[in-house]
């Protein structure tokens, strides 16, 4: 009980100085806050901050052209680099034109050799020598496929084959080898091709040999 009793004390008089402490306070007089007046700044001041403002855009004024002269220079590094490609590419492409055309116009004889040899084969077929139909005809039929698909392969690569007979003659892309009059037909017309030309786009790559009307 004692113990309680002391607890209860202490508290009731934590409680009293708490109380007159804060009483105190209150009746404290108030201290008195002086403030400073309002300085306002001298015409020096006010001058000196116009003149770091007139230096500032003339700074972001240089920046800005600064600025519009490497966006301009980028712009040209760009453009002259793209003309650059596109002349790369334009000479690369005349290149391989080239390259491919030199590659056509050397297989052409061996082309020719392949179409005479069928034509050949095909025209002995019923001679007396012709002791084997069987054969030959293999032989004919194999020198045939394989002239089909070299032709077949040429025209893939847009290699064009052209027989200009009944054709007018033009000298731009036939070459005349003979000349021979024939009956109501007028002159300058081709009468048979002896050897057919050829043609890549808009190149000739061998001119047609043949008879022309005379």
């Amino acid at each position: 009980m004692t113990s309680e009793k002391e607890t209860h004390d202490q508290i009731d008089h934590q409680i009293k100085d708490a109380v007159e402490s804060t009483a105190e306070e209150k009746t404290k007089p108030k201290e008195k806050r002086f403030s400073r007046k309002k300085q306002t700044p001298s015409e020096a001041h006010i001058q000196k901050l116009e003149e770091n403002i007139a230096a500032l855009e003339g700074e972001i004024t240089i920046l800005i052209q600064a600025k519009l002269m490497a966006e301009d220079k980028m712009k040209r590094v760009a453009a002259d680099f793209d003309n650059m490609t596109k002349r790369k590419e334009r000479e690369f492409n005349r290149t391989l034109s080239f390259a491919r055309e030199n590659l056509v116009r050397d297989l052409l004889p061996l082309l020719d050799d392949l179409e005479r040899s069928a034509q050949f084969d095909e025209s002995s077929n019923n001679s007396e020598k012709n002791t084997d139909p069987e054969v030959k005809n293999t032989q004919q039929t194999g020198i045939r496929m394989i002239y089909e698909r070299f032709l077949k392969y040429l025209q893939e690569t847009g290699v064009e084959r052209f027989d200009p007979t009944g054709e007018a003659f033009n000298p731009d892309i036939h070459d005349a080898m003979l000349t021979r009059a024939v009956e109501n037909t007028k002159p300058g017309i081709v009468l048979e091709c002896f050897q057919p030309g050829y043609k890549l786009g808009d190149r000739i790559l061998r001119h047609a040999k043949v008879i022309v009307s005379e």
